[in-house]
C-alpha cells in the first residue's frame, strides 16, 4: 500500500498537479489516492483472511519464488539498460567528446 501511495504523493508530483490542475483538483487527487490505498490494504487483508495465509509468515519468501539464474540474468539486463541510459544522457548533456 505504501508503494502505491508513496510516489503518487511526493511533493514534486503535488506541486506539478497544483500548478496544472489547481488546488481543488489536487486535494481531490490526494483523497482518491488515500481512499485507493486504504481500500487496497483492506482488500489484501480480506484476501489473506479468506485464503488462510499468514502475512507475517510470508516475509522473505517472495525472493525464493524466482530461480537464482533468472534473478542474476534480470539484474545483469537491468544494469546494462541503466548503464546505456546513463551514457546516452551524459552524451546528450555534455557532448560526445566528454563521454566515451
Amino acid at each position: 500500500v505504501f508503494l502505491l501511495a508513496g510516489p503518487a504523493t511526493n511533493i514534486g508530483t503535488l506541486m506539478v498537479l497544483r500548478s496544472a490542475l489547481g488546488g481543488r483538483s489536487t486535494v481531490l487527487y490526494l483523497i482518491a489516492i488515500c481512499v485507493s490505498a486504504l481500500g487496497m490494504g483492506i482488500a489484501l487483508n480480506a484476501l489473506y483472511a479468506a485464503t488462510g495465509i499468514d502475512a507475517a509468515a510470508t516475509m522473505g519468501v517472495a525472493g525464493e519464488l524466482v530461480p537464482r539464474p533468472l534473478a542474476i540474468f534480470a539484474a545483469v539486463v537491468f544494469m546494462a539498460l541503466a548503464g546505456a541510459s546513463f551514457f546516452r544522457q551524459a552524451r546528450r548533456r555534455f557532448g560526445r567528446k566528454a563521454v566515451g
